[in-house]
């Protein structure tokens, strides 16, 4: 393993573990969508799939719930340790135009439709940090998301590529990083 990986690894695990450098948010009640069952949608609570097999996509929907202390301070996204990945090994993250999706399906999203395209974070490995399309990397105004005072925002990883595989268990997966809030 390269020095440098491994030096950006430990930094990161340091600030994430203690809170020293930002706050991270984590996915909330993941749906699973699946273009092989597209009437149907399954809650899975903790456990989010993105896989394309056989040309049939499955994606994953979640909500973050952003403090009020999140607006006027920048947000990125982060992914790492998935439980598996395979294939490309890639996703697109997009915003929702709602976080109401307990009843979307992949034939019917209602307000849970696609909304903006984040980024596509690319290299996802389990033990690893994955890396983002491009740079500066997703970093954005957390207010964009959060809204003026706070509160929830849907979003989608899809799958990237003809054959892709990745499965992520919380406290591990998707997460969206609070700069400068501890």
């Amino acid at each position: 393993m390269h020095a440098s990986y491994v030096l950006t690894a430990l930094l990161s695990a340091t600030a994430f573990s203690t809170g020293a450098f930002s706050r991270l948010l984590q996915c909330e009640q993941i749906v699973q969508i699946s273009e092989a069952t597209p009437n149907i949608n399954t809650p899975t609570g903790n456990y989010g799939l993105v896989q394309r097999t056989a040309g049939k996509a499955t994606s994953s929907l979640c909500t973050i719930t952003y403090p009020a202390e999140a607006v006027g301070k920048k947000c990125r996204l982060t992914f790492q340790n998935p439980n598996t990945a395979t294939g490309s090994r890639k996703a697109q993250v997009y915003t929702l135009g709602s976080p109401n999706y307990s009843t979307s399906t992949f034939n019917s999203r209602g307000a849970a439709y696609r909304d903006q395209l984040r980024g596509t974070l690319f290299n996802a490995a389990v033990g690893g940090i994955a890396s983002w399309d491009s740079p500066p990397g997703p970093e954005f105004d957390c207010a964009v998301d959060a809204g003026t005072a706070g509160g929830k925002k849907g979003y989608e990883l899809a799958p990237v590529g003809d054959e892709d595989l990745i499965r992520f268990y919380f406290p591990y997966g998707f997460k969206v990083e609070v700069v400068g809030l501890v």
